[in-house]
């Protein structure tokens, strides 16, 4: 969401294989506690588009965009901590 934000984006539209995120965003109610900083993350990023939506997906079709954000959270966390990369 920041990247779009950040190119402007006025709609986007968003997927999760996780149905605990999606289902607290949708509700807009209090979310669990382990998820409480990435809705409020969302629900603050969210207000700079016009419109924005956000679906479940299963986790199968999702595989690619895993591995991807998998993939960087590793780099993230190496850059905040290098010593994850024997420096």
């Amino acid at each position: 969401m920041s990247k779009s934000k950040e190119l402007v984006f006025q709609k986007l539209q968003c997927e999760s294989d996780s149905s605990q995120l999606i289902k607290a965003i949708s509700l807009r109610k209090p979310p669990p506690p382990e998820i409480y900083g990435v809705i409020t993350d969302i629900l603050c990023l969210s207000l700079h588009f016009i419109s924005v939506s956000f679906h479940w997906i299963p986790r199968d079709k999702n595989k690619t965009a895993d591995c991807l954000a998998k993939q960087a959270l590793a780099s993230e966390a190496a850059v905040m901590n290098p010593s994850l990369m024997g420096i």
